[in-house]
């Protein structure tokens, strides 16, 4: 790119999003590698586990998206009044994303035609999975949960649902509600509507 030609696109992306209400934006979840061999046995197990889920794209999904794009969405996105979706600009194209355009995206459809996805637990029955699974620790709400006091593999997949569905990650991590419903879904291998749980966890 020439020097003009730079010039042109610093006006455009000015344009789009002044320099001044522009956010840092860096790397804070994962992509996970699921081609190269792991010698940890737990991990494979739980790659293994992800890869049989209808959930399995949104851990491997990734495009190459210009920075200013990430502004614009940032800088643009609304809630559109009375309904679950959001509005944003790219490249000054109105755009509105919500779970359905989700499901598009993950390509996630009912195993059969006509018959609706899984419902998922209730917080009761949620908590009772936890301790099924072996939660170490008294649990009487699923907040209170910490995924370090899980059992392995599963404390390996709620981290993982964690890293690559969410920010950065901490040692005190817990599972909010719609992330225990992706781990009982992927555990039972339930046809669980994963992007209608994603996207709950976005808008939060």
């Amino acid at each position: 790119m020439n020097p003009q030609e730079t010039q042109q696109v610093a006006a455009r992306d000015e344009k789009w999003v002044p320099s001044a209400e522009r956010v840092k934006i860096s790397s804070t979840n994962i992509r996970l590698e699921t081609t190269v061999p792991q010698k940890e046995e737990t991990f494979q197990v739980v790659i293994d586990i992800i890869k049989n889920s209808t959930c399995f794209k949104a851990f491997t999904i990734s495009a190459d998206v210009p920075e200013i794009f990430m502004q614009q969405f940032w800088y643009t996105i609304k809630k559109v009044q009375d309904t679950d979706s959001y509005e944003f600009l790219l490249a000054n194209k109105k755009c509105i994303v919500n779970a359905e355009v989700f499901r598009k995206i993950l390509n996630i459809c009912p195993r059969v035609e006509g018959v609706d996805f899984t419902d998922v637990p209730d917080d009761d029955t949620a908590l009772t999975f936890l301790i099924d699974l072996g939660y170490k620790g008294p649990l009487n709400r699923h907040t209170n949960m910490f995924v370090d006091h899980m059992h392995q593999p599963w404390r390996t997949l709620a981290a993982i649902i964690n890293k690559c569905l969410s920010g950065k990650t901490a040692s005190n991590d817990k599972l909010r509600k719609s992330r225990i419903n992706i781990l009982w879904g992927m555990f039972n291998g339930e046809n669980v509507d994963y992007p209608e749980l994603i996207w709950e966890d976005l808008a939060y």
